[in-house]
């Protein structure tokens, strides 16, 4: 079967597992001492690999605002708050009860609970869950996002790159910390360009080909930003060997996963969704979001069991993520029932297809 056969959002579903593995896998090594055979998936990026969950969150959610604006806040909470609740009880029983570890206070699990984590606080009480955090907000402004002019959308696009690339100059130039130990709301500043890139991709009243010429635009500037960071700390210490034999590897494969995430929008199929490798494809898309969410204390709580082979922490964190998605997601299952019941997605521009969200 060829790559384009299969319908877009398919394969945006099986695009959103593989970048949650690339995640996973990375946060493997402390549990292990290494990720053997797997370091080849995390030498993709996780920070890649969240842009990239951030592009195809601000395209699909986008679309289902377009559509169907009515009760769409209520679909997007449907979708994400029980595997989310789930995932703080889970990582309080792990963390706290099973690993003596503190309790967080209680304002602080508040402001998890309501997504304010990063706004009252410098740190999520789920790791992973800044990002969501990040979205939520965006869910939020979408609306709004949707009322400004083309023009308008693009230049707050570039406008929040461009505080994202004089954020990663200064934070190795005066050691500030990364966007997920940051407070204030900042990461709605720094990081909102690539949900904002998919957004444009899914308006109606922007330019696709544009929006996606963009889109390639800004992620190719993503590791062009790391190289003159990593060239000048190179200059600065006189020592470029590492330089050539080591990071411009790492940084060819940053660029070749966001390559392949612009190659998804820059192809669209309108394939039928029929069949069982498009089926598959959309069930590891759902169990992306429980997998993102709960590897690390999956990890941490097999780890004190005795488990440190890589191979088998991965295989266990994705299984557990399937049950979690099986049991608990349940909005997500209704949705791919009504949506086989229709004959074809809704298509809402230049015959891309956009799923219900």
């Amino acid at each position: 079967m060829r790559f384009f056969t299969i319908d877009q959002w398919s394969i945006l579903a099986g695009l959103r597992f593989f970048l949650a593995l690339v995640v996973a896998v990375t946060h493997l090594h402390p549990f292990t001492g290494s990720q053997a055979g797997l370091s080849w998936i995390a030498s993709f990026g996780a920070f890649e690999a969240i842009l990239g969950f951030l592009v195809i969150s601000g395209y699909s959610v986008g679309g289902s605002c377009v559509r169907e604006p009515d009760g769409y806040l209520r679909r997007r909470f449907m979708r994400i708050y029980p595997v989310y609740f789930f995932s703080i009880v889970f990582t309080a029983s792990v963390s706290c009860w099973h690993l003596g570890n503190p309790l967080p206070s209680w304002p602080a699990i508040g402001w998890n609970l309501c997504f304010l984590n990063q706004v009252f606080t410098r740190d999520s009480f789920v790791g992973p869950s800044w990002t969501l955090a990040l979205e939520v907000w965006l869910y939020c402004l979408c609306p709004l996002l949707l009322r400004l002019n083309p023009r308008t959308l693009r230049l707050l696009c570039f406008g929040s790159f461009t505080c994202y690339a004089l954020y990663t100059f200064c934070r190795s130039g005066f050691h500030l910390p990364y966007y997920s130990g940051l407070g204030g709301g900042l990461n709605l500043l720094f990081l909102s360009y690539a949900w904002v890139a998919g957004l444009r991709i899914a308006d109606q009243r922007c330019d696709r080909s544009g929006s996606v010429r963009d889109l390639l635009f800004l992620l190719a500037l993503v590791p062009g930003v790391d190289l003159v960071v990593l060239m000048i700390s190179h200059a600065r210490h006189h020592v470029w060997a590492s330089f050539f034999r080591q990071d411009l590897m790492v940084l060819s494969a940053h660029l070749a996963l966001l390559l392949v995430i612009w190659l998804v929008f820059r192809f669209p199929s309108t394939a039928s969704r029929k069949g069982l490798l498009p089926v598959l494809l959309r069930f590891l898309g759902d169990v992306s979001y429980p997998l993102y969410l709960l590897h690390y204390w999956t990890y941490a709580y097999l780890s004190s069991r005795g488990w440190h082979n890589p191979y088998h922490l991965a295989f266990a964190s994705v299984f557990f993520a399937a049950l979690v998605y099986l049991c608990i997601d349940r909005y997500s299952q209704k949705r791919h029932l009504r949506a086989s019941s229709s004959c074809q997605p809704q298509s809402i521009q230049h015959g891309t297809t956009v799923p219900t969200i």
